[in-house]
């Protein structure tokens, strides 16, 4: 669904020539489990992860890293639980002092184009790997760790993480631990498009009475437009009055229902 908001006071819009500012954007439940609304979903947990990394970062002044476990294949058993307070066990040996979790149950195989069973964590962090310790953890638990460097682009690397990682009911699927664990560093909300760029004022619900109108119906559209068909939706505020139904006694509703059986 669609739908459109703006602001009408074009007095106050005299660097637009006192037109109307108008937003029309696709509704959306944000969930990672939905069919539609799967890749809003990652835009936002991206943008909401960045800020976090980009908080601590401006703390600490430390760079962000990528780094990736993967779990032996001994520990393939193991449930997602146990594989993670392992996989925390593992970074605290390699000296990570916090960041986020991201779990991908499979990978894809280029050659034979499908997908096969391969767990493993991708962890964007903040820490600094000592030297041979990635072949020490390897030797002592079969897990490989890749060390892919520090982020350019954050936003990119959650991007991408997110875009096919391992989505469970009731799990949270970004974690974090550490030093970013959810009681020593708080998230940042972000901050509501709600208000017209130029006069600040509250956007309300709009619609066009007219021909031809200069925004497209099933498109994404922001910007000024003449003010000519524009109005705003106007809502009620009287109450309504609840809507009382009378049912029957169960007993008196399964005679009823054999009577009608009978009849047919």
């Amino acid at each position: 669904m669609w739908n459109t908001k703006g602001c009408l006071h074009t007095k106050d819009h005299t660097t637009h020539n006192k037109q109307v500012y108008v937003l029309r954007y696709q509704r959306s439940c944000f969930r990672s489990s939905c069919n539609l609304c799967w890749e809003k979903w990652i835009g936002r947990a991206s943008n909401v992860a960045t800020r976090k990394i980009i908080k601590y970062f401006k703390i600490e002044n430390k760079k962000p890293i990528h780094v990736v476990l993967s779990v032996s294949n001994w520990d393939y058993e193991l449930d997602y639980k146990k594989m993670k307070l392992k996989a925390r066990k593992i970074l605290r040996e390699i000296k990570v002092v916090g960041g986020s979790m991201m779990f991908h149950p499979f990978r894809f195989n280029k050659r034979l184009r499908c997908w096969y069973y391969s767990p493993h964590f991708h962890i964007v962090c903040f820490g600094f790997l000592p030297k041979g310790s990635l072949v020490e953890i390897y030797r002592q638990n079969g897990w490989f760790v890749k060390y892919l460097g520090v982020r350019k682009s954050v936003f990119a690397t959650f991007y991408y993480i997110l875009s096919h990682c391992g989505i469970k009911h009731r799990t949270r699927t970004v974690s974090w631990f550490g030093d970013l664990s959810y009681s020593k560093l708080e998230s940042e909300t972000l901050p509501e498009n709600n208000n017209c760029p130029l006069c600040g004022r509250k956007l309300v619900e709009i619609y066009y009475n007219g021909w031809d109108p200069p925004v497209p119906p099933d498109g994404f559209f922001e910007g000024f437009v003449d003010s000519y068909g524009w109005h705003a939706v106007e809502t009620s505020n009287i109450p309504l009055e609840p809507c009382n139904f009378e049912y029957a006694p169960t007993r008196e509703l399964n005679d009823l229902l054999k009577s009608l059986e009978q009849a047919h």
